[in-house]
């Protein structure tokens, strides 16, 4: 005998399991189904995303713009993380070669 599952309850399994950082196979269980049956889930809303996963409306040219301002500051603040963390290792050294 074959389990049905509505369609609402596969999205939500699906949804749960990309989101998730816990192991498929503890989703699965914890949702009462084959670990299988899960990952064929994903797979095929993998395959077509319409039919599982939920639709996004087209993003807008402000949403990419605003993105690649986001990113150009995140590149700015890691160069910034990365020359201070170069002076740090700089002054270690430095002290370090002092007290011998």
């Amino acid at each position: 005998m074959k389990a049905y599952y509505s369609s609402e309850f596969r999205r939500e399994a699906v949804k749960l399991a990309r989101s998730s950082d816990r192991p498929t196979q503890q989703i699965a269980m914890e949702l009462g189904i084959k670990r299988t049956t899960l990952y064929q889930w994903i797979c095929r809303a993998m395959k077509d995303k319409t039919s599982y996963i939920e639709k996004t409306e087209p993003k807008s040219k402000s949403y990419y713009h605003d993105l690649e301002r986001e990113n150009k500051e995140l590149k700015k603040e890691l160069k910034r993380a990365q020359m201070e963390r170069d002076i740090l290792k700089k002054a270690a050294a430095y002290f370090a070669n002092q007290e011998l």
